[in-house]
């Protein structure tokens, strides 16, 4: 990070791409549940709370997965056929919401449900691995009094929360909350201004303040593993990943996240559009951020023994590809077979063979150096 702003303070225009790169760097610090280097009594805290939440098992009484009528759910979905379908966002946007709603659904007793079938069901990829997530309310649903509470690109609603006027939407009769959103509200309900929240988490085993320190970039790693294992297929692929990238203990991996944006394919108008972010016409400052920082003789991130490195590579475009080939070398360049999407832009698919990449390249990022 502190590279990044280092370099591009020089290109203001430029900006942009930085962030581009910190948003590959954000997956792997939200994987490992890092940050920053805490102090010393901020990592006490931090060590404290987490060592609650990884053996907070609250689905423990559903372990077989069966609808119990006698339940609250709070369901974190996105799919095609529902009333409460909209927009949930990338991959980015649905992790921050299946965190929100795992909270949510502990600190007001609810049973933790993750429907998500667009653009592919999610259970393709994933399986529950502690708490049991894959729940068939199926005929159930319409009979139950539910409330959907839809909160996707508001700050406001945060703020509303901090000060429990949104506590209406979560503490009620309903037995089926659907929660959809992209904002983290777990700092806010966090805050230990707010009353109900705080003997809430106390009721969950926290005797002081630590659970302030529940936050995105701490917990987040926690509650993925706890949430999730892979599918054994993926699991060989990651695995067959590693040994592309990480051939042996000294060869070190930079990873790159270029993202430019707008039509997927200037060739194919037809396929999805997303958001523009940056110009290709500087990829090349790019480029020389990554040998500047990490490949130049001056760099003390190589292991000068071997100076042996892979550069993992995510990137919407096939010309970037190809010029981190020309650059770098194919020997040197790593990357998941398979097209770049923006998961919420795709139509709906059968199995996820289309959006698996997405996913491997997620978590490929834990063995960046």
């Amino acid at each position: 990070m502190k590279f990044c702003l280092s370099f591009f303070n020089k290109r203001l225009l430029w900006s942009n791409f930085c962030w581009a790169l910190v948003t590959a760097t954000l997956f792997l610090l939200l994987y490992f549940g890092v940050d920053y280097e805490p102090n010393e009594n901020e990592e006490r805290e931090i060590e404290k709370a987490l060592a609650i939440v990884n053996h907070l098992n609250p689905n423990e009484h559903i372990v077989n997965g069966r609808f119990d009528p006698a339940r609250k759910y709070l369901m974190v979905r996105c799919d095609k056929e529902s009333e409460a379908n909209a927009d949930c966002g990338g991959w980015g946007d649905r992790l921050t919401s299946i965190f929100t709603g795992y909270w949510l659904a502990l600190l007001t007793n609810r049973t933790f449900i993750l429907k998500m079938t667009r653009p592919c069901d999610l259970t393709n990829i994933y399986e529950p691995n502690e708490v049991n997530w894959n729940i068939d309310i199926g005929g159930h649903e319409a009979n139950m009094s539910k409330k959907i509470v839809k909160r996707m690109n508001t700050e406001e609603y945060k703020e509303q929360m901090r000060r429990a006027k949104g506590l209406d939407d979560f503490v009620t009769d309903e037995q089926l909350i659907i929660l959809i959103t992209n904002r983290n509200l777990v700092e806010t309900i966090s805050d230990n201004t707010n009353e109900f929240f705080r003997d809430q988490f106390k009721y969950l085993g926290f005797k002081d303040t630590s659970y302030t320190r529940i936050k995105l970039q701490y917990s987040f790693g926690v509650i993925f593993r706890k949430l999730f294992k892979l599918r054994p297929f993926m699991a060989d692929k990651l695995a067959e990943f590693r040994r592309r990238a990480k051939p042996d203990n000294r060869t070190r991996l930079v990873c790159a996240h270029v993202r430019i944006g707008g039509h997927m394919d200037e060739r194919n108008p037809t396929k999805p559009e997303d958001e523009y972010f940056q110009s290709p016409k500087h990829i090349g400052y790019f480029w020389d951020f990554i040998e500047q920082t990490f490949l130049s003789d001056n760099s003390r991130w190589l292991d000068r023994r071997t100076n042996d490195y892979k550069l993992f590579l995510t990137t919407d475009r096939d010309y970037v590809h190809e010029q981190a080939l020309m650059r770098f070398g194919s020997e040197r360049v790593v990357v998941n077979k398979g097209d770049f999407f923006n998961i919420d832009l795709i139509r709906q698919q059968p199995n996820c063979s289309s959006v698996e990449k997405t996913y491997l390249d997620f978590h490929s990022y834990q063995y960046c150096d």
